[in-house]
């Protein structure tokens, strides 16, 4: 039953939402309270998860231009220090 519930609150989220909001502007409080409390679990689990319905990191960074590095000549010596050449 939990799983069926599940199932049509996911179908219906949107006409539900919109139902609560009506019934909210016509002065019920419940209604108000639990669109409230819906909108703030609905925000803490995005933030939870990371909000996927964005690009991944991954994504993002994929599209950024590639990083040209600049050469930085190595140390000649093992105590860290650069040398100068002869």
């Amino acid at each position: 039953m939990g799983r069926a519930a599940g199932r049509a609150l996911q179908k219906n989220s949107e006409k539900i939402a919109e139902s609560l909001a009506d019934s909210s502007m016509k002065g019920h409080v419940q209604s108000a309270r639990l669109l409230l409390e819906l909108a703030d679990a609905a925000e803490k689990l995005a933030r939870d998860a990371g909000d996927r319905r964005g690009p991944s990191q991954a994504l993002r960074l994929s599209e950024e231009p590639e990083w040209e590095s600049t050469q930085i000549d190595a140390p000649d010596n093992t105590s860290g220090r650069a040398t100068k050449k002869s």
